[in-house]
C-alpha cells in the first residue's frame, strides 16, 4: 500500500480522530499488549526533547494508537502476541514468529545493537519503536508467505525464485515503514519536539523492489544465505519425500543484483532466458540444444549458465568431452557466487577427474557451497569427510 492511504487503510481509525477519542479506537487486547512492551523495554517509554526535556509516551500519542492497533490485527485479524526474549540469531534485534497450530504471531526485540559500530550498545527510543513497527507490518505478510511455501512445496520455485518472492514481501515492508515514518512518526516527533533519525527508518529502501535486491551482490550474505538456507533445509527435504524434482531454474532478480553495474539489463534478460532454455532442453535430454543455449548464457554473464555448460562439458553431453574446460566453467561460476560450481568443482576434486584427486580441496569446495546456502553441497562434505575420518 503507498503512501496517501496508509494513515486510514494499515491504521485504521486511531489517527483519523482527536487524540482522546482515538483512543477509544485502539483495540483493549493490542493495549494491553503494547503496555507489556514498554514495561519490558523502559527505553520506549520516554525520550529526550530538543529542549533537553525528559518527556513520556503517553497512551493519546499517535505512536502509541498506532502500535496498539497493529497488535490487535496481524493481517488475518489476529492478536499479535509479545516476548520478553531476545532474538537468538546472530545479527537480529527483532524478529517475530508466524502464527501456527492456534498459536499466535508473537514479536521479540533484543536489548543491545549488534553486528554494527554500536555492538553491545543498549537500543535507544527511536531504534526500539523502529525494530517493533517494521516488524509489525512484516508480520501482515505471513499469509503471503504461507501460500509461498505452499506453492514451493509442490515445486513451482526454485531456491533462487524462493527467495526473491520472500524478499519482495520484505521489501513490502520496508515500503509501509518508510511510508509510516513519513506520515505518522516523523510528525509525532516534530510535534513532541523529537529529533529523530530518519536513517533507522528508511536507510535501504527504493523506489523498485529491483533497484533494492540489486544493493545485495554478495551470494554468501543477506538475502541469498538466509532464504537458501530456509528452501534447502524446509522445502527441498519436503519435495524429496514427496519424489518432485527440485527446479533449477536461475531468477533475473539475482543476476540483475550481481550485474546490474556491468551488463545493460537487456543483456541480464536475454543471458537468464537463454539459461532457462538449456535447463529445459537439458531436462529433454536434448544436450546440442542445451549446450547452445548454456552457452549463450554463460557468453551474456549468466553464472548458471556458465556450470550448465561445464556439466555438458565433463560428462560430454552434446559436445565432445573436455574436463579442463569444465573445470574453468565451474571456477568462473563458483568464483561469481553460483554455488552450484563449487559443488560440481568439488565432484570432480573428488574423483580425480581432469585433476589430481584431492580430497582435502573437494572438502573445501563442498564446505564452500554448503556455506553459500547449497544442501546438495552440506551432504556432500558431510559424506566425504565421513570416508577420509574412517
Amino acid at each position: 500500500m503507498r503512501a496517501g492511504n496508509l494513515k486510514v487503510a494499515l491504521i485504521g481509525c486511531a489517527l483519523s480522530l482527536s487524540a482522546p477519542l482515538a483512543s477509544l479506537c485502539a483495540q483493549p487486547a493490542g493495549v494491553s499488549t503494547l503496555r507489556q512492551v514498554l514495561a519490558d523495554r523502559p527505553a520506549m517509554r520516554s525520550y529526550i526533547d530538543n529542549q533537553g526535556h525528559k518527556r513520556q509516551v503517553t497512551e493519546q500519542d499517535e505512536i502509541f494508537l498506532a502500535a496498539a492497533e497493529l497488535l490487535s490485527n496481524d493481517g488475518g485479524a489476529g492478536q499479535v502476541d509479545w516476548s520478553n526474549s531476545p532474538p537468538d540469531k546472530q545479527c537480529e534485534t527483532a524478529d517475530h514468529e508466524i502464527a501456527s497450530g492456534g498459536r499466535r504471531a508473537t514479536i521479540r526485540i533484543g536489548l543491545v545493537e549488534k553486528c554494527n559500530p554500536r555492538e553491545g550498545q543498549p537500543l535507544g527510543f527511536e531504534v526500539l519503536w523502529q525494530e517493533l513497527f517494521y516488524e509489525l507490518f512484516n508480520i501482515q505478510n505471513d499469509p503471503g508467505f504461507i501460500v509461498l511455501v505452499k506453492e514451493a512445496s509442490i515445486g513451482k520455485y526454485s531456491e533462487c525464485e524462493f527467495t526473491v518472492a520472500s524478499t519482495r514481501l520484505e521489501y513490502y515492508a520496508e515500503q509501509k515503514l518508510s511510508d509510516f515514518y513519513k506520515q505518522v512518526f516523523s510528525s509525532w516527533a516534530s510535534a513532541h519536539g523529537f529529533e529523530t533519525n530518519e536513517k533507522d527508518w528508511v536507510t535501504s529502501i527504493k523506489p523498485t523492489y529491483e533497484e533494492w535486491i540489486a544493493q545485495y551482490k554478495d551470494p554468501n550474505s543477506y538475502p541469498w544465505d538466509y532464504w537458501g538456507k530456509y528452501f534447502n533445509q524446509t522445502i527441498v527435504p519436503y519435495l524429496d519425500r514427496a519424489g518432485i524434482p527440485t527446479p533449477m531454474r536461475s531468477c533475473r532478480e539475482l543476476q540483475m543484483a550481481m550485474t546490474v553495474q556491468q551488463v545493460p539489463e537487456a543483456a541480464v534478460h536475454a543471458a537468464t532466458e537463454a539459461n532457462d532454455r538449456g535447463v529445459e532442453y537439458w531436462n529433454m535430454r536434448d544436450y546440442n540444444h542445451a549446450f547452445s543455449e548454456f552457452q549463450r548464457a554463460c557468453e551474456g554473464g549468466n553464472l548458471a549458465g556458465c556450470y550448465g555448460l561445464g556439466v555438458l562439458y565433463a560428462y560430454g553431453d552434446g559436445v565432445a568431452q573436455n574436463y579442463p574446460k569444465a573445470i574453468q566453467l565451474y571456477q568462473q561460476s563458483c568464483s561469481g557466487g553460483e554455488m552450484q560450481g563449487c559443488d560440481f568443482l568439488g565432484d570432480l576434486y573428488k574423483n580425480g577427474f581432469g585433476v589430481r584427486k584431492d580430497m582435502m580441496q573437494a572438502i573445501d569446495l563442498y564446505d564452500k557451497a554448503c556455506k553459500g546456502g547449497l544442501n546438495q553441497g552440506c551432504q556432500d562434505r558431510d559424506a566425504l569427510l565421513k570416508v577420509v575420518n574412517h
